[in-house]
């Protein structure tokens, strides 16, 4: 059965010119993640310092995986997985079709 979970990550103080060339690997893996409805959301805090993503996934051992995966994990300074009771989202505003 799948669960939510949110992982708070903390992000190192110094941005290195190295960690900046991974972030679009890291940003193609989260893309196909999302796609696959296994990240539900991505938030990085306006100082850089932490990272919020919330995942579907059967287990707490299965964040961590994807996490392993991730290309800037080698920078994570600090993470905590949380299983949720739930997560609500705002629903996509889709307008009225008009044939007309």
């Amino acid at each position: 059965m799948q669960r939510q979970y949110m992982v708070i990550i903390q992000l190192p103080d110094e941005i290195t010119e190295e960690f900046v060339r991974k972030i679009p690997e890291q940003r193609i893996y989260i893309n196909e993640l999302v796609s696959d409805n296994v990240i539900l959301g991505y938030s990085v805090s306006a100082d850089r310092s932490t990272l919020w993503i919330t995942f579907n996934a059967n287990n707490k051992a299965g964040v961590r995986e994807f996490i392993n995966k991730f290309p800037l994990v080698s920078y994570f300074e600090g993470q905590q997985i949380i299983e949720l009771m739930f997560h609500q989202t705002a629903a996509p505003i889709i307008p009225d079709l008009s044939l007309n």
